[in-house]
C-alpha cells in the first residue's frame, strides 16, 4: 500500500511506473479518521473501530491484500488535506485508469 499524504503524493501515485511492466493508475481510498488508534487507549479504540470509516477501511484493506497480488496497484489516505481537497464525509474510494487503458473514443479523459 501506498500511504498518500498530499496532493504531490497522490500524482506520483497516479503517474507512477517503476518498470516497464506498469502502467500507472491505482485504487485510492481515502477515509475520514482522525488518526489510526493507539492500541493501549482501549476506549478510543473502541469508539473509533465502531465508525463506518474505520469499518471502510479496514474492508479496503482486506480487499487490497486480495488484489494486490494480482498486479493492482493500492493507495490510502486518512490526511486532512485529501479529506478536504475531496470533500470525504466519511469515505471515498477512487479508481483511476492507466492512460493506457483510457478509451477516448467512449468520452473518458487520459487524468493530467
Amino acid at each position: 500500500f501506498d500511504d498518500i499524504t498530499s496532493l504531490e503524493t497522490l500524482e506520483d501515485f497516479i503517474h507512477h511506473t517503476a518498470d516497464d511492466t506498469e502502467i500507472g493508475g491505482g485504487v485510492l481510498g481515502i477515509f475520514e479518521i482522525p488518526e489510526f488508534p493507539d492500541e493501549e487507549n482501549a476506549e478510543q479504540m473502541e469508539g473509533i473501530q465502531e465508525s463506518a470509516a474505520y469499518q471502510a477501511a479496514e474492508a479496503y484493506f482486506e480487499a487490497a491484500r486480495n488484489m494486490h497480488e494480482r498486479g493492482y496497484r493500492f493507495g490510502f489516505s486518512t490526511t486532512p488535506e485529501l479529506v478536504e481537497h475531496f470533500k470525504v464525509k466519511g469515505w471515498k474510494i477512487f479508481v483511476y485508469l492507466p492512460p493506457f487503458y483510457v478509451a477516448k473514443e467512449h468520452g473518458e479523459k487520459p487524468r493530467k
